[in-house]
């Protein structure tokens, strides 16, 4: 049952929070004429799951009772998940620094990047489900109504143009070239799983369930499926202070503003139907022949209720990401950020996060973050970043509650982020 257990691999894979992000900013060169780096962040929250069920169902360890007990009632009517990772090279240069024209800066940069992200929508019936199967809904009707689910993989080429002025402020622009790799989105209005008192059959009935699919013979690294552009923005305004050596500033960015084309290989199907199973007859337990384990088969069942399906392109709008924040540092190093995120037609909750740290000396910056929203419910993180004049390696993750507290907490996140300057 392929859907299935891509919606078991995506419950239990999905179990994080937002660290530091892939962004513009990430390109910013301060006082260096010219860098190239790696950057790597992998974020993702469940409402729902603990990290201690997660650890055991790839572990194989045992999971208990009262593991899928915390984890039930930790379900509200509604559960969203999420889970981004993005891995890119860049490279950033200074052009009017390397033409002698230090006043003021214009950066060029190129980055390269693997992006994806999946999230969903899911009723409190549906985790229930999936989690404890049908016997406790005998006799009654499990209510799914308003699922959502999308997953989109695909690689970036970006171009793009930073400029500071002389006042500070720094405006960012970039165009991207998107090769589509994989895509898959499911949604419905409408959808009710009906399990008989006797348990002698199962019926599924919608009438609005549209599934949208790639081609599953083209999938890897790089395949391509589909093409697209995106664009993004940036902007920092520079805050004026009247105490020397405070600096502050407000910053606004607007990532992923574009689109994929699928082409025609993609699959579309549009399920007005309803499908009863009564399970499988056998006359003789040690004769099976081939089309009792066809029918028994759970991509036969799948396909029953599907029904026919048709090729077609189609358009892929991606989810834009918005983020704001605001940035102090005072003269003692020590320094606070707070902000906010949210991703328009993804199933998320604006996420806010403060943050506060300090500069230990002029090698070393240490912080610690709080958050909530998002995919999840709150999270606390650290973040290190270590400064030479010829390198910077920066280490963050924001789910330190969910490694101390696995049996009651989900979160799983990490940024590595590695650059060489000139």
């Amino acid at each position: 049952m392929k859907i299935k257990l891509f919606l078991l691999y995506f419950l239990f894979f999905s179990s994080a929070a937002f660290a530091q992000q892939y962004s513009m900013r990430e390109m910013l060169l301060d006082t260096n004429r010219a860098a190239v780096g790696i950057h790597s962040n992998f974020s993702a929250n469940s409402s729902v799951i603990t990290n201690r069920f997660f650890f055991k169902l790839f572990s194989g360890g045992h999971i208990s009772d009262s593991d899928i007990d915390k984890m039930t009632n930790r379900g509200n009517i509604i559960n969203n998940l999420g889970f981004e990772f993005n891995t890119s090279i860049h490279a950033a240069f200074d052009i009017n620094h390397l033409l002698g024209k230090p006043t003021d800066s214009l950066q060029l940069f190129f980055r390269l990047s693997d992006r994806q992200f999946a999230n969903a929508r899911l009723s409190d019936d549906m985790v229930q489900f999936v989690l404890n199967g049908n016997k406790q809904y005998a006799g009654e009707e499990a209510n799914f109504d308003h699922f959502n689910l999308q997953f989109v993989r695909f690689q970036q080429l970006q171009l793009g143009l930073m400029h500071q002025l002389k006042s500070g402020h720094q405006y960012g622009f970039a165009v991207s070239a998107i090769n589509g790799e994989q895509n898959l989105i499911m949604q419905t209005d409408r959808f009710r799983v009906f399990t008989e008192i006797d348990g002698n059959s199962i019926s599924a009935s919608t009438n609005d369930l549209e599934i949208y699919q790639t081609d599953t013979n083209n999938t890897g690294f790089g395949k391509t499926n589909g093409l697209g552009a995106t664009i993004d923005l940036f902007y920092r305004h520079q805050l004026k202070s009247k105490k020397e050596g405070r600096k502050a500033y407000l910053e606004f960015e607007v990532q992923d503003l574009g689109f994929v084309q699928w082409n025609n290989q993609s699959i579309h199907y549009d399920i007005d139907t309803t499908y009863v199973f009564e399970g499988i007859y056998i006359e003789d337990l040690f004769d099976l022949n081939d089309s009792i384990l066809s029918a028994s088969n759970p991509d036969t069942i799948i396909d029953d209720f599907k029904g026919d399906a048709k090729r077609e392109s189609y358009t892929y709008w991606f989810p834009v990401k918005l983020m704001a924040q605001f940035h102090l540092e005072k003269d003692n190093g020590w320094f606070y950020t707070i902000g906010g995120m949210y991703r328009l037609r993804a199933n998320m909750l604006p996420y806010i996060y403060g943050q506060y740290g300090k500069q230990i000396n002029e090698h070393i910056r240490l912080a610690g973050t709080l958050g909530a929203g998002g995919y999840g419910t709150f999270n606390i993180g650290a973040e290190a970043q270590f400064n030479w004049p010829w390198l910077e390696i920066a280490l963050a993750s924001n789910n330190l509650e969910g490694l101390a507290l696995p049996m009651y907490f989900g979160g799983t996140n990490l940024y590595l982020s590695l650059r060489k300057r000139f």
